[in-house]
């Protein structure tokens, strides 16, 4: 992704700290994928499916700047309109995002 992208945003808070799917990291790639496909309702994958089906899973949920480098941060769940608005601004307009103080909290 980082390789084929100019700019890279991490948009809302599960792309910028991992919030909620953090939750998986206490479960091994191979329990979650038995918990929630094999056990669970689903039916796929079962292991014996194409390669591409499903993107291969980290050992550990991480924010997304720990694995690629991120140009602009937008925290929150989902980020306001506001948050949006100013960033999509700043970057039509060719400048850094800078986002006010009041806007870089979580939430």
């Amino acid at each position: 992704m980082r390789e084929r992208s100019k700019l890279v945003v991490s948009f809302g808070d599960c792309a910028v700290t991992g919030n909620v799917p953090t939750l998986r990291n206490t479960l091994g790639v191979e329990d979650l994928l038995t918990a929630v496909y094999h056990e669970g309702p689903g039916q796929f994958p079962r292991g014996d499916e194409p390669i591409g089906v499903m993107p291969e899973l980290l050992p550990k949920v991480l924010p997304l700047h720990q694995v690629i480098a991120v140009d602009a941060f937008l925290p929150g769940c989902p980020p306001s309109a506001d948050r949006i608005w100013t960033a999509v601004s700043s970057l039509l307009a060719g400048e850094q995002v800078v986002l006010k103080p009041e806007m870089r909290r979580f939430g």
